[in-house]
């Protein structure tokens, strides 16, 4: 189709761009771009890793501190029926509300 003469500098036996970039590696260019798309691919999966991770540590987090509120809350209930701020009926009453 196209002559080697004038047109081989942009065409090398007729496939267009064989002159340009990684094209012309061959499987040592394949192999790199592979690399560097696998590469691209682990970064995005630790990013998302590292966010949803954020987001479970957190929950996580929240759910710990309502467990060690409720056990301040009742180890202040005992203290103020120790004292005898409180009566034994409100006790009973305060600790099974703060269990349930």
């Amino acid at each position: 189709m196209f002559n080697r003469g004038h047109m081989s500098g942009y065409f090398n036996d007729g496939n267009f761009g064989s002159d340009f970039g990684m094209f012309n590696m061959g499987w040592l260019g394949l192999l790199f771009n592979l690399l560097v798309i696998g590469v691209i691919i682990l970064i995005g999966v630790i990013i998302f890793k590292e966010l949803t991770k954020s987001k479970r540590d957190s929950h996580q987090n929240h759910q710990g501190s309502s467990e060690q509120t409720n056990t301040t809350a009742i180890n202040i209930v005992k203290e103020r029926y120790a004292k005898g701020e409180i009566s034994e009926e409100e006790y009973h009453r305060l600790i099974e509300t703060l269990k349930s």
